[in-house]
């Protein structure tokens, strides 16, 4: 039976009931008064509901093959006067950090949200582009998808690489792979205060040069990975060479370093605000998705899991969207995400973290998990309402 207990105190009744794929239908009739829970194998009715002006609240089922996927989103409209959308993260002292995303929510004021980015759930660093209000807090990686957008609804989605530069007094130039990003590779990376107060080496034997005022200042063994804090100066940051020594033998105390940085393609520089995920799934109405391209493992690719992804509308709407479960079997491919946000209408759609990180917020709300199953996560794109 799906009924686990009844009990009553005072004039409330509880029912506890088994749960089920889907949130159980609750209402009520009359002649006579009687309450109606209707725990249901199949998907359920469409919902709209329009929330808040340029804010609406939509359930749909979408139907890929045989399969019929349920599918909650938020559809935003950013040309709305008083709708704004920002990247969001559980610290604003520091990048490092996995936290609920109602938490971040909540710690930004944001009325609503979805998880956004990739991170390393062990370490709690970063796994991609997160651009707010102009400042690279953390830096693009493997030219994956990313979505960027301004403050008045303009909105750009495609693959993203940051292309960083050291110029050296010398003459010499350094590429800088990576910027505050738990992403590590052979080379040069960068970590700002916006890391936080200090670094703690990713892998053994990393050579650490302070850079204070455009000059180094000192360089520095890391030893072992973890073993250490260095202290980025808020005045500067840290380069991070791995196994490079050339590199390392350039970066002497007192040698000046001019960065320069740009995005490619460039047209993402004048976005404000940017999260990076991927794959990207739709672009110009057409699927364009190709995760190997963007260095997914192959595990990735032939997963099927509960998603999350973002689209673009031809009207400009915005669809901050989750795909459960199929009734009766597993989550959407990468390939039925990419069908799914078509058929929402989707002309751009990017795929971001899913599975356990897969939250939808709205409010105090969690709209297609329970709260007891949700995951800390790095980042989201948080929705903010401010009076017009």
């Amino acid at each position: 039976s799906p009924i686990l207990g009844m009990s009553s105190q005072g004039n409330q009744t509880t029912i506890r009931i088994r749960r089920s794929a889907q949130e159980p239908d609750v209402m009520t009739l009359p002649n006579p008064d009687r309450l109606v829970v209707d725990l249901r194998t199949d998907p359920g009715r469409p919902r709209q509901i329009a929330w808040a002006p340029g804010i609406q609240w939509r359930e749909d089922t979408v139907q890929i093959g045989a399969s019929q996927f349920p599918v909650v989103s938020l559809v935003v409209d950013p040309r709305v006067p008083g709708v704004d959308l920002r990247p969001i993260w559980g610290n604003p002292t520091q990048v490092v950090g996995i936290t609920p995303l109602a938490s971040a929510a909540q710690e930004s004021n944001a009325i609503a949200a979805i998880n956004a980015g990739f991170f390393n759930r062990n370490n709690q660093n970063p796994l991609g582009a997160i651009r707010r209000d102009g400042r690279w807090v953390s830096g693009p990686i493997l030219n994956r998808g990313a979505i960027a957008w301004d403050d008045v609804g303009n909105v750009a989605i495609g693959r993203l690489q940051l292309q960083e530069v050291a110029t050296l007094s010398t003459g010499d130039r350094i590429s800088v792979l990576h910027l505050n990003s738990g992403y590590v590779q052979a080379g040069t990376s960068r970590y700002t205060p916006d890391w936080g107060s200090a670094y703690v080496p990713l892998i053994d034997n990393e050579v650490i040069v302070t850079v204070r005022n455009g000059q180094v200042e000192r360089q520095q063994l890391g030893g072992t990975a973890g073993s250490q804090a260095i202290a980025i100066p808020s005045d500067g940051y840290v380069l991070v060479v791995r196994s490079d020594s050339r590199v390392a033998g350039l970066l002497a105390p007192g040698t000046r370093v001019d960065m320069t940085s740009g995005s490619s393609p460039s047209q993402f520089d004048a976005y404000p605000h940017i999260v990076g995920a991927g794959p990207l799934l739709v672009q110009n109405s057409q699927i364009v998705l190709n995760a190997a391209s963007e260095q997914f493992s192959t595990a990735f690719i032939q997963q099927r899991a509960v998603r999350s992804a973002i689209g673009v509308r031809s009207d400009g709407t915005l669809l901050l969207t989750t795909i459960q479960n199929q009734v009766g079997g597993a989550g959407p491919s990468l390939a039925e995400t990419a069908q799914i946000m078509q058929a929402l209408g989707a002309t751009d759609a990017l795929n971001l973290d899913g599975g356990s990180s897969t939250t939808l917020l709205l409010g105090d709300r969690i709209l297609n998990r329970p709260s007891s199953t949700v995951a800390r996560v790095h980042n989201g794109i948080g929705i903010f309402i401010s009076p017009e």
